[in-house]
């Protein structure tokens, strides 16, 4: 029984990563239910069994991961960081870095699944509490280290970045990104 309950564990984690690296190329509306089936190698009925509503579960399912990961990426770099500017450096550079290794027209995994054309209310309230974690975490990482305004940086962060991934796609360069530091610091 136990290694039965491992299986499904394993075809669904399979479907999300999936799910995430397809809704990023493609964004939500571009996927296919069949793009998320070939790129998990996991057969039809398994999505249906984890996801009985589809490419709508398996979207939210998506975002919440990719939300975990984001929020685990910032409290690893921070924790790694002695000051919150070394911090907010380290963490633009794994960006910049994450981002030219993977495909550079990639899209967040967030914005791309939850708020792509016209979605539920639900989705964009679920974006709402997945950007708001990766405030907290980033504010409560920046109060830590001793930053100013811990709350407001953390903000300012995450929204420039999110206009900085969108110009780094359009350049095909994290360059953007690594320049977020001085954006977020006042050194333009």
């Amino acid at each position: 029984m136990s290694q039965r309950k491992a299986s499904k564990t394993t075809s669904r984690d399979r479907l999300v990563t999936a799910a995430n690296v397809v809704f990023m190329e493609r964004g939500y509306h571009g996927a296919t239910i069949a793009d998320i089936l070939d790129a998990s190698g996991v057969p039809k009925g398994s999505l249906y069994h984890h996801f009985p509503n589809g490419k709508a579960d398996i979207g939210l399912a998506a975002a919440q991961d990719a939300g975990k990961q984001m929020a685990s990426l910032i409290d690893a770099t921070f924790e790694a960081s002695q000051t919150w500017h070394a911090a907010i450096d380290l963490f633009c550079e794994r960006l910049a870095t994450l981002f030219e290794r993977t495909d550079q027209g990639s899209r967040c995994p967030v914005a791309s699944i939850l708020l792509d054309g016209h979605q539920p209310p639900s989705s964009r309230e679920e974006a709402n509490i997945i950007y708001n974690n990766w405030i907290d975490v980033t504010a409560s990482n920046l109060e830590r280290l001793d930053a100013p305004n811990p709350r407001e940086t953390a903000e300012k962060l995450l929204v420039l970045l999110q206009g900085s991934w969108v110009i780094a796609r359009a350049r095909g360069s994290g360059d953007k990104l690594r320049d977020l530091p001085k954006l977020v610091l006042g050194k333009i």
